[in-house]
């Protein structure tokens, strides 16, 4: 433990975030969520070597991931967004929280408008728009789950928390023409967990 009395290891921040899991998973309430993962991030924060933690993780838009935890029910992984590059509208099946390091992000969160009887097609509508931060934490959580988002500058970090296993599907939408395609994220293809 620091000198100011708090913890920086990420097993500290991985035994608190699971503490707030365990409560939203009886009451729901993901404001809770959210602060809860905002103070169990925040040490984290303040480590001036954390940019260089973390074991390599095959990631899905980006080619900079590193695993900080990972148990099956709970991962953080830290990930650089590269400038400029849209990762367009798309599900996880799963919550994700998206604390931001550094840099700035871009981050848009969608509702389907439609009933979803159509397969193929789907109607979005952006739920939130927002520019993020360092300290900033933006959630999805089913069934509202869907986002995009776009690092604004040169190394944007972030860590990203997940509560569980993400889908072994996924949708991408496309907003110009209100259809989305079910694909297979890139890091299960590449790792062969599909074969």
């Amino acid at each position: 433990m620091s000198s100011s009395g708090k913890d920086h290891s990420v097993r500290a921040a991985a035994q608190s975030l699971i503490r707030a899991i365990a409560r939203f998973e009886t009451d729901k309430d993901t404001v809770a969520l959210r602060r809860g993962i905002v103070e169990s991030t925040k040490p984290l924060l303040e480590r001036g070597d954390l940019l260089s933690l973390g074991g390599k993780r095959q990631a899905n838009h980006i080619d900079n991931s590193r695993y900080l935890y990972y148990d099956g029910g709970l991962s953080m992984t830290l990930d650089e967004f590269p400038q400029g590059k849209f990762i367009p509208p798309h599900d996880h099946g799963v919550w994700e929280a998206i604390v931001v390091v550094s840099g700035r992000l871009a981050h848009s969160v969608y509702g389907r408008v439609d009933d979803g009887r159509v397969d193929g097609h789907a109607q979005l509508r952006v739920t939130e728009d927002l520019e993020l931060a360092p300290g900033d934490v933006t959630m999805v959580v089913p069934p509202n789950d869907i986002h995009s988002f776009k690092a604004l500058v040169p190394g944007t970090f972030v860590i990203t928390v997940v509560g569980g296993e993400y889908s072994l599907t996924r949708k991408y939408y496309r907003l110009d023409d209100n259809t989305y395609a079910v694909k297979t994220p890139r890091a299960l293809r590449e790792s062969g967990a599909l074969a």
